[in-house]
């Protein structure tokens, strides 16, 4: 038998070659795994991180809506394509409804927001 210019004369010197062809296949192909498992556990990572609370809000606006009712309008410090808008409500100055997300966009400081109200303030609508 021939291989690259090389005779194998015996059974047992090809049989080595070829565990040693394999082994080092298979090294190969642990290492591609790993370098592939590392890459996804970084890019998992850099997303989770990424998409993250934002590193804080500020306030646009609070709605005093009687009885110890709070509803809080804020806008995420964070802008590289837009920005998020949230709402929060407090009772008593607790957290009752925790930041919830109502849209994007850009605040450049003339976003205006009105309240309405029903049922003696009981149901409160922003617009």
């Amino acid at each position: 038998m021939r291989l690259s210019g090389f005779e194998f004369k015996t059974a047992k010197q090809r049989e080595c070659v070829s565990k040693d062809c394999f082994v080092a296949s298979n090294q190969k192909e642990r290492s591609w795994s790993y370098t592939t498992a590392l890459l996804e556990l970084s890019l998992v990572i850099l997303l989770a991180l990424s998409c993250t609370g934002a590193s804080g809000e500020y306030q646009i606006t609070n709605f005093d809506v009687g009885k110890g009712r709070s509803i809080e309008i804020l806008a995420s410090e964070d802008a590289e394509v837009s920005q998020s808008f949230y709402y929060q409500v407090r009772v008593n100055q607790k957290v009752v409804v925790p930041l919830f997300m109502i849209c994007v966009g850009h605040d450049r400081g003339q976003l205006k927001f009105q309240t309405l109200l029903a049922k003696d303030g009981d149901l409160v609508g922003i617009y």
